[in-house]
C-alpha cells in the first residue's frame, strides 16, 4: 500500500469510494475542481493498482467552516495557515488497517511544511459509518474536539446540526 498525489484518471475511482463510504457520489465536477485548485494537497492510497482511499486537504486564511461540496477556487488560499480537510473517503475493507492514520501523516507533513498553525476537520456523531472512522483515526492522531457546528452544510442546500469541528494544533 503506498501513499501519493492524485492523478487527474484516478479521479472517477475517488466516485466509487465516496458511493461505498458517504452512500453518495461526490460530483465529479466538484472532484476535479479540488484537483485543479490544490494537487499537492490531494492524496490516494493505492493498493495492487486499485485506488482504495483519499484525503483532500486545502489552504485557509482564517479558521472557517466550508461546505463539504464546495468550489475549492473560492476557498483555497496558498498562503493560508490554516489546513482544513475537505474530502476523506476509504473503502470499508481497508477501515481496520493503518490507511487513515497513513493519510493523516501525510496531510500533517505538508502542514508542517506550509507553516501552518492548525488542521481543522468536520465529522458528525454518528456511532456507525463514516464518522465513527473518522472520530476513531483522527483522535488517536491528537486532532481535539473544538466546537459544535449549529448548521453544516453537508452538501448544497442540505444541513445538517450534529457536527463538530476538530483542531490539530502543529
Amino acid at each position: 500500500m503506498k501513499i501519493r498525489l492524485v492523478k487527474e484518471k484516478d479521479i472517477k475511482e475517488l466516485q466509487e469510494i465516496d458511493k461505498e463510504y458517504y452512500g453518495v457520489e461526490t460530483p465529479i465536477d466538484t472532484l476535479k475542481n479540488w484537483f485543479e485548485t490544490f494537487p499537492k494537497g490531494f492524496f490516494v492510497a493505492e493498493d495492487k493498482s486499485k485506488i482504495i482511499a483519499y484525503i483532500f486537504v486545502e489552504l485557509l486564511a482564517e479558521k472557517k467552516v466550508i461546505p463539504f461540496i464546495h468550489d475549492a477556487k473560492e476557498t483555497h488560499n496558498s498562503n493560508g495557515k490554516y489546513m482544513n480537510v475537505s474530502g476523506l473517503g476509504v473503502l470499508d475493507e481497508y477501515k481496520n488497517t493503518d490507511l487513515g492514520k497513513k493519510l493523516l501523516e501525510a496531510i500533517i507533513k505538508l502542514a508542517k511544511s506550509k507553516k501552518c498553525k492548525q488542521i481543522l476537520f468536520i465529522t458528525g456523531e454518528a456511532e456507525s459509518g463514516h464518522d465513527k472512522y473518522e472520530r476513531e483515526i483522527i483522535s488517536k492522531a491528537g486532532f481535539v474536539k473544538e466546537r459544535s457546528i449549529e448548521k453544516w452544510e453537508a452538501s448544497p442546500s442540505y444541513f445538517v446540526t450534529d457536527h463538530w469541528i476538530w483542531i490539530k494544533k502543529l
